[in-house]
């Protein structure tokens, strides 16, 4: 499915996002429907014993495709930040306005630093000092 305009790197994951998703709600749904119409007193609760693991499996399906779509959500949004602050410095200069989001798109490179698995300090106190 070819979304337009083009938006990568989302349009990569949204697909699998939006399917991921319904997957998981109409297993929900599913379930939801199961218990308030009371069918497992139809089955023996035989539907009642796989429904938790297909949405365990759906829900991790979903958790994996959302950590993307959100990634892609964040390069993109990264991205224009760089240019809005590459604007704001042609057309005002260094002003306030161009250090607000100077200082905001720092603190976030930041947190993402200090925030991974392996921590490399020399990398997060470089980019404390150009702060």
């Amino acid at each position: 499915v070819a979304l337009t305009p083009a938006l990568q790197p989302i349009d990569g994951v949204a697909v699998s996002y939006i399917d991921a998703a319904v997957a998981l709600g109409n297993t929900i749904n599913e379930m939801d429907k199961y218990y308030t119409q009371e069918n497992y007193k139809d089955d023996a609760f035989a539907k009642g014993k796989t429904l938790p693991q297909t949405f365990l499996k759906n829900l991790e399906a979903f958790e994996a495709v959302a950590e993307s779509y959100h990634a892609a959500i964040q390069e993109i949004n990264d991205k224009r930040q760089l240019a809005e602050l590459k604007n704001i410095e042609e057309r005002e200069g260094k002003t306030f306005h161009y250090y607000s989001l100077a200082v905001m798109i720092s603190a976030k490179q930041i947190n993402n630093l200090i925030s991974q698995n392996k921590f490399d300090a020399e990398a997060a106190m470089k980019k404390v000092s150009e702060l």
